[in-house]
């Protein structure tokens, strides 16, 4: 039995290497097939021809008679995706008529002081309204009294000035339209205490002067928001002032301004009607004035320019007419921050005693009245930023002036101590720069000019300075200290002296240098206290030939709000 298992396992091992045998030759024949060329021959132990044979692809192959071409076309088809947004609300800025939006007001102030803390020459109250945004209105009335002495004043002739006044105006805000007016009345005093003589055995009361002003004005003025529609605005005005040595003057004028847009361009044209009397012991006159100033408007994106004339036609004993072009436009070098600017223009400017008492306080009213001509005025500068807290305007102006009124002693007056006025033709040629730097806490500005006067007939352009130089300074220390420096430089002058049968002598007055500080401490929101020292270099300056002001001078006092 042994045996016979021998024999089985003998037999399954030569089954197993016969068949691996075949394997192998079966093997062998397949890559000789693969690796002989086609009717190839091939020597080895005996002569073997191998007929070329075609082998079959392990991958079919298909091949149609028929092609066709297919090529692919690519389109877009335009559908809107879906997208849902949900926008943030903001809400409404609030405006100054919004009660939560500022600060609390109050309708009234009043203040009061003391100068030298002896007398009581400042007292001020006024009442307004707030928190509306239908209209607006205040009330102020106010006095100022100073009763100084001075180098040229005496007991008998004090260097006193008083100024009383009320003011009302108000507003009204309509729709498309804003209804407007004022009302005032000012009565002023002051003495004529400089003279090359003395005044103690003159007459006091012809010393004293008083000025009695009432101003009425009303209008209104569109509030279009498209700059297309037609803007426009009218204003009525009256004037009339009196004095003590029977000077009465009036005036009546009603201007108006019309803004059309013509082809895109932006018009605009200004006229007025100007109707003026004026009386004293020399007598009456009167005369009308009427102005007509039509322009058109340029804008870029970096320029904006105007063109237009200035009219007038002036009606007195005779009529006469004055035509002036102008010009004027802006340029943008970089913009937001540097620009340069320029203007060329003419024009008539009316004098009336009103304007002179304003000029010059001691100008008697019994002088003769003459207008201005502009003929050639132009200027050009450069203004811009030099950082967001500095600011900073300088340029070169010319103006040729015709009947210029330059003030004068009058040598009719005792004393000569009224001022009258030279007529001359004059040019003037000015240089001015102005730096401002607001740092919100301070604010310091300094601005000069200097201006070069050319008279034709007389020999110099009286009461005129050459250099005028201001300082001013502002310091706020948390909302509670507020303090102020202001100081002021105005260069020599000159003043017409004597006349030696030839010409006029010409006397020299000198440079005035101004100084002046402030404090104000705010106690809360309604009280307040200040104190004022004004001509801190105690110089007598005459800005008025023999008129020597104030030396230093304390100005006191507290405020209240209710």
């Amino acid at each position: 039995m042994e045996n016979n298992q021998q024999k089985i396992v003998a037999m399954k091992q030569s089954t197993h290497r016969n068949l691996l045998l075949f394997l192998l030759l079966s093997t062998a024949s397949v890559g000789l097939a693969q690796t002989v060329a086609d009717g190839a021959e091939v020597k080895g132990v005996s002569d073997l021809k191998v007929e070329s044979s075609q082998k079959i692809s392990e991958n079919p192959s298909f091949e149609d008679s028929v092609k066709i071409k297919s090529e692919l076309k690519y389109g877009m088809v335009e559908r809107k995706a879906p997208s849902v947004f949900v926008p943030k609300a903001i809400n409404a800025p609030k405006l100054g008529t919004d009660k939560t939006a500022v600060p609390k007001m109050y309708n009234g102030l009043m203040k009061v002081g003391l100068i030298d803390f002896t007398t009581l020459p400042v007292m001020e109250l006024t009442y307004g309204s707030k928190y509306s945004k239908d209209y607006v209105y205040t009330i102020n009335v106010d006095h100022f009294a100073s009763d100084l002495r001075t180098a040229a004043s005496s007991k008998t002739n004090p260097a006193r000035n008083t100024e009383t006044g009320i003011q009302a105006s108000g507003k009204r805000f309509l729709k498309t339209y804003t209804l407007f007016g004022d009302f005032s009345y000012n009565y002023n005093t002051r003495r004529y205490y400089g003279s090359d003589y003395g005044l103690d055995t003159l007459n006091p009361d012809l010393l004293k002067q008083y000025f009695g002003i009432g101003h009425l004005q009303g209008g209104f003025k569109s509030n279009y928001r498209k700059e297309s529609d037609l803007h426009h605005k009218v204003t009525f005005d009256y004037y009339n002032i009196f004095d003590a040595f029977n000077m009465q003057e009036n005036r009546i004028s009603v201007t108006g301004n019309v803004a059309p847009t013509v082809a895109g361009y932006k018009g605009n044209v200004d006229a007025a009607v100007d109707w003026f009397t004026a009386s004293n012991n020399a007598g009456t006159k009167s005369s009308w004035l009427v102005q007509v100033s039509p322009g058109v408007h340029f804008k870029g994106d970096r320029y904006t320019a105007k063109v237009g004339i200035n009219t007038y036609v002036l009606v007195t004993d005779s009529t006469r007419g004055h035509i002036y072009p102008f010009a004027e436009g802006e340029y943008a070098l970089i913009k937001d921050v540097f620009m340069v600017y320029a203007k060329y223009r003419g024009y008539f400017e009316r004098y009336d005693y009103l304007r002179h008492i304003e000029s010059n306080p001691f100008f008697g009213t019994s002088s003769p009245l003459t207008n201005t001509s502009h003929l050639n005025n132009v200027f050009g500068g450069i203004k811009g930023n030099i950082s967001s807290k500095i600011t900073f305007n300088t340029g070169i102006e010319f103006d040729k002036m015709k009947n210029l009124p330059l003030y004068i002693n009058d040598n009719a007056s005792f004393g000569n101590r009224l001022f009258t006025v030279a007529v001359d033709d004059v040019t003037m040629f000015r240089y001015f720069g102005q730096l401002s730097w607001d740092m919100q806490k301070i604010q310091l500005s300094v601005k000069g000019d200097y201006r070069s006067y050319t008279a034709f007939h007389e020999v110099k352009a009286w009461h005129l300075p050459a250099v005028e130089i201001g300082f001013s300074g502002r310091y706020n220390f948390q909302d509670m200290v507020f303090a102020k420096v202001d100081v002021y430089y105005l260069g020599e002058q000159f003043a017409r002296g004597a006349y030696d049968g030839t010409t006029y002598s010409a006397e020299k007055l000198p440079g005035i240098v101004d100084a002046n500080i402030g404090i104000e401490y705010k106690y809360n929101k309604r009280i307040s206290a200040f104190l004022n020292v004004n001509n801190m270099l105690n110089k007598q300056y005459r800005r008025w030939n023999q008129y020597p002001g104030y030396g230093i001078n304390f100005l006191g006092g507290f405020t209240y709000a209710f």
